[in-house]
This record gives structure tokens, C-alpha cells and sequence, in this order.
């Protein structure tokens, strides 16, 4: 988004790198990246108080535990469509219920959480939420958003975001969540080959044999 932005970057670092993308899509944004206040699921499964003398080391891998049962859930929303949604806050079942244990560890990558878990849930909003404006409405290069029908609803909530920015949105699958690459690897290449060859109008990946 911010490579896409034309404000973000210094304009020759920019041009290069639109030169050597051809379109660019955003899998399941979080509504961070548009300026939006957390969702119930999200603030349900992150906020909650840590335990008593728990150190610093111990509350990384605590956040890292949560975060990753909230990405990795399933959750069923109401109402998507309209202005008035009704997320999801309880995941229905999760992905460490059917992936491989470390398949699952891969996808989820728990030691980059703590890291980026503490960048500006709301600081600089009304900015990010603009860079997210210019990303969709500038003209350099295609750009769209992927998402599944069962991911978490602070994710939906970006999706719905977008679309009313008059980002182009693609629905991957009604049932996938945010590991959908992992549950489905050969669907989620086949989707995103299929956006792309959408956006730029000629065949890419396996649609090209």
C-alpha cells in the first residue's frame, strides 16, 4: 500500500518500484491500514489483562498466542453487505483444528507478532486511512483486495473499506479464513492468478499453459 500510495515514498524510489510491478493485491488487510478502530473479535482476543508479575518475554508470547488463535479462527458474520454488519467475535473452529502442527506454525510465523503487534492501532488514523485512499484511486498500477468469507470480522471490516474507496474487491472463498493459503494452497494460487490476470487484462501463472 504504501509503495502504491503516491505520497508515501520519495518519487524516484516510488517510480522504481511501480516500474517493476505489474499489479498488487492486498490479502486480507487489517483495518489498521485503513484508520479503523479494532472490532470486538479483535479487541476480545487481545486486550484481555495479563496475569499477575508476567514478565516482558512473557507477555510477547502471550500477545503472540492470542493473536494467533484470533487470525487463525473461523468466525461467522451477519449482515456484511449492509452498512450495519454484525462480526463475528467467537471463532467456530480454528485452523489448528485440521493443518499440520508445523504447517501451521509456518503460516502463522508467532516470533514476527510481538514485534509489530504495538505499531499505532489508532496513531495517525486519519493518515493511514488517506495513504489507504491514494493506494485505490491512484491510477500507476492495478490493485485489489482479496479476502474469504470466514476471516476475522477487524479484517471484513478493511474489506468493506476498501470497497467503498472503490477498491476492486475478489472473494476467494465463502468458507476461508486468514490461512486460507495454508488450508487451500493450490485454490489460493489459482484465485490470485485469476485477479491478477484480471487486473492486467492478459494471463498469468498456470492460466498462461
Amino acid at each position: 500500500m504504501g509503495l502504491a500510495s503516491p505520497t508515501f515514498l520519495p518519487n524516484e524510489i516510488r517510480r522504481i518500484g511501480v516500474e517493476r510491478v505489474s499489479a498488487m493485491i492486498m490479502f486480507e488487510p487489517p483495518g489498521n491500514a485503513f484508520g479503523l478502530v479494532p472490532t470486538k473479535d479483535y479487541t476480545t482476543a487481545m486486550m484481555g489483562e495479563f496475569p499477575k508479575d508476567t514478565s516482558e518475554e512473557q507477555k510477547k508470547a502471550v500477545t503472540a498466542q492470542r493473536f494467533s488463535s484470533w487470525i487463525s479462527g473461523f468466525y461467522q458474520h451477519q449482515n456484511i453487505d449492509n452498512n450495519a454488519p454484525v462480526y463475528g467475535v467467537d471463532p467456530v473452529r480454528f485452523s489448528a483444528d485440521t493443518l499440520d502442527k508445523d504447517l501451521l506454525a509456518q503460516a502463522l510465523e508467532p516470533a514476527m507478532v510481538p514485534l509489530g503487534f504495538f505499531w499505532a492501532l489508532s496513531k495517525d488514523a486519519r493518515q493511514r486511512e488517506r495513504y489507504a485512499r491514494e493506494a485505490i484511486e491512484q491510477k500507476d498500477v492495478p490493485i485489489a483486495i482479496a479476502w474469504n468469507g470466514e476471516t476475522a470480522g477487524y479484517i471484513v471490516s478493511a474489506v468493506k473499506a476498501g470497497a467503498a474507496m472503490g477498491a476492486k474487491v475478489y472473494k476467494l472463498d465463502d468458507k476461508g479464513n486468514h490461512l486460507y493459503f495454508a488450508h487451500e494452497p493450490k485454490k489460493f494460487l489459482e484465485g490470485i492468478c485469476k485477479i491478477v490476470t484480471d487486473l492486467i487484462g492478459e494471463p498469468v501463472g498456470y492460466l498462461k499453459q
